[in-house]
This record gives structure tokens, C-alpha cells and sequence, in this order.
């Protein structure tokens, strides 16, 4: 058996999927098998590398979406305010300031 061509017991180990989810990617067309002697089912590994990396990605991209955001502490929810807003800040004491100074 070629090197680069691996069971489909092998796969499901590789992938760390079961075997309902390879055989979902099979008829879904996601992943192509060989078969050998037109039984054995074959996979070749440059395939489930691709699969495999696509999985990770979306194990990650779901791990984030399920996160819940970090609480931040209130001083840092102040700079951040302070940073984005200070200009506005500013313009508004100035523009009140020299609205006093008008009409005194």
C-alpha cells in the first residue's frame, strides 16, 4: 500500500472524527475515497490534510463565536472613552465656554 494512501480506520483517527461524520463528508463530496480491489476504501493524506485543516479552522472560528467577551475593568472602559472621545470632550467644554463669555 502506498505510503501516502490511509484506511479508512486510519482516517477516522487522523481526522478525530467518527464514522458517521467521514461517511457525512464522503456523500457530501468533501472528501474523495479510492477504493482498492473495489472494496477497501482508501483516502489519500494530502485530502484529509486539506479536511483536517478546514475542521481545525472551524472548530477555532466556533471556540471564539462561543466565547463570551471579557469583562473589562472600569478604568480601562474610561481610557478607552477618554481615547475615542476627547476631542468631542474638548470642542463641547470650549463651544460652552465661550457661550458664557457671549452672553454674560
Amino acid at each position: 500500500m502506498p505510503s501516502g494512501l490511509l484506511s479508512f480506520n486510519q482516517s477516522l483517527e487522523y481526522l478525530g472524527i467518527t464514522k458517521q461524520e467521514l461517511k457525512k463528508l464522503i456523500r457530501q463530496k468533501k472528501i474523495i475515497p479510492y477504493r482498492i480491489g473495489g472494496t477497501y476504501l482508501r483516502f489519500k493524506k494530502e485530502d484529509l490534510d486539506v479536511l483536517r485543516s478546514h475542521l481545525e479552522r472551524k472548530i477555532r472560528k466556533t471556540y471564539w463565536l462561543d466565547q463570551p467577551p471579557e469583562k473589562s475593568a472600569l478604568s480601562e472602559r474610561l481610557a478607552d472613552f477618554w481615547y475615542f472621545n476627547n476631542l468631542y470632550i474638548f470642542s463641547a467644554v470650549i463651544i460652552l465656554v465661550l457661550l458664557v463669555i457671549i452672553f454674560r
